[in-house]
C-alpha cells in the first residue's frame, strides 16, 4: 500500500480519543516524545482532540480525560 493509501485510509478513521469522525492524522506517540515517523504510530483524530492532545502520548491523554471529566 503507498504511503498516500495509508494516510487517506487513516483521514476517515474515526476520532481515536473522542469516538467521533476523524479528518485529521495524528501520530499516537508524538515524535517529539521518540514516536516512530511510520504508519503504525499514526491514527486517525479530530481536529479538536488533536490539538487538545499536543505532545502528550495516546494513553496518558485518555487518562487525563477520563481524571478530568465533570
Amino acid at each position: 500500500m503507498t504511503k498516500f493509501r495509508e494516510y487517506a485510509y487513516l483521514r476517515l478513521d474515526p476520532c481515536a480519543y473522542c469516538g467521533g469522525p476523524g479528518g485529521t492524522i495524528d501520530h499516537i506517540v508524538p515524535r517529539v516524545a521518540g514516536g516512530a515517523p511510520t504508519a503504525w504510530n499514526l491514527t486517525g483524530a479530530c481536529a479538536a482532540c488533536g490539538e487538545l492532545k499536543g505532545r502528550w502520548p495516546l494513553l496518558a491523554f485518555l487518562l487525563l480525560r477520563l481524571l478530568c471529566r465533570p
